[in-house]
């Protein structure tokens, strides 16, 4: 059975920016030539691909996430479907599938070199994406942290960290800097490293800490919270 559900991770006003500023790309003929002979789309995954973009749903998508760039297609394929991807990944239940090949295949797609108008939409959507996965408690793991940084850089994410009063927000910089913080930071690049390592031993993020163990009802939660400021406190 084929799934579709409304976008509510990132606003309908951006998806439909996305799709406005890749509107100049075009399902071109000649795909399957420019697959790899080897792992070819069948007929029913090309018939798939050829249909209206939206209209295309993630198990109709199949392989293509994976595939896409490395065996199936070149980048201006991507980008044609590049606003489907980004709404598909914005869907809740996420198929997980498409967010973790989305933030994956950037290494490969040149982004610091796309048209203003295409980097900009897209890093807006990236904002609103993480600003939802920082405000709703999921396992408190944000995914893909290095690539959102690497996108909207740390600056921004530090802003938007900031910014955001939920609980989760807290709860998520508790979990990661008991866990290894190290492991992210040596990912990053020059400044975007050395500013992330600045802010998470700051005063400021000890007293985001504080105050939401203050108002934390659930034990290990407040345990977390606490065990967090301090380590701060006694690591800068």
């Amino acid at each position: 059975m084929l799934r579709f559900y409304n976008c509510n991770l990132i606003s309908q006003e951006y998806i439909e920016k996305l799709y406005a500023a890749f509107s100049g790309y075009k399902f071109q003929p000649g795909f399957r030539e420019r697959c790899s002979p080897l792992t070819p789309p069948t007929d029913e995954q090309l018939a798939a691909l050829r249909k209206p973009l939206r209209q295309i749903s993630e198990e109709e998508f199949d392989r293509y996430p994976g595939s896409a760039i490395y065996t199936w297609g070149d980048l201006e394929d991507y980008k044609y479907f590049f606003p489907r991807l980004t709404e598909l990944v914005t869907l809740s239940p996420k198929p997980a599938v498409f967010e973790e090949f989305y933030f994956y295949k950037f290494d490969s797609l040149d982004f610091n070199n796309w048209p203003e108008t295409e980097k900009e939409v897209t890093c807006k959507a990236i904002e609103q994406y993480f600003i939802y996965r920082i405000s709703n408690p999921e396992g408190y793991s944000i995914d893909h942290l290095e690539v959102i940084i690497g996108l909207i850089g740390a600056e921004k994410v530090i802003e938007l960290w900031t910014n955001d009063k939920s609980a989760a927000s807290a709860q998520y910089i508790a979990d990661f800097v008991l866990s290894n913080p190290e492991y992210l930071t040596r990912k990053l690049a020059g400044s975007d490293a050395e500013q992330f390592k600045t802010w998470l031993k700051s005063i400021e993020v000890v007293n985001k800490l504080i105050l939401a163990a203050k108002k934390c009802d659930d034990d290990y939660h407040k345990f977390n919270l606490e065990t967090a400021a301090e380590y701060i406190l006694n690591t800068r």
